[in-house]
């Protein structure tokens, strides 16, 4: 089971690696959020490690001027305490978004 787990985690934070710091219209707080997201989801597979990147990742997502990703994390925030499913899809859900504003993985 903890294998299986930590392969969600590894699986969301390689659909953020393929999509290779932000896009012209990105703003740093947006920057900021899917840099941590990337950094740390594998490390999130379950309970407080979820609580930890949610809460590491909230002031970031409070300050972006986009929606967009303030409705990806909701949706993140909504499975931090569903099973694996959840958490796989909403992990999904916002590497989409942070690839569709226009961010890519930072260099290093």
């Amino acid at each position: 089971m903890a294998r299986s787990v930590r392969a969600i985690g590894l699986a969301g934070m390689v659909v953020v690696v393929l999509a290779a710091c932000g896009g012209p219209d990105l703003s740093t707080v947006a920057v900021d959020a899917c840099n941590m997201f990337a950094s740390r989801t594998a490390e999130a597979p379950v309970g407080t490690e979820r609580a930890d990147l949610m809460d590491a990742m909230a002031p970031s997502v409070e300050e972006a001027d986009e929606k967009a990703l303030k409705d990806a994390y909701e949706v993140l925030a909504a499975a931090e305490q569903g099973d694996a499913t959840q958490w796989r899809e909403a992990v999904a859900a916002f590497s989409k978004t942070c690839i569709s504003l226009g961010w890519e993985l930072p260099e290093g």
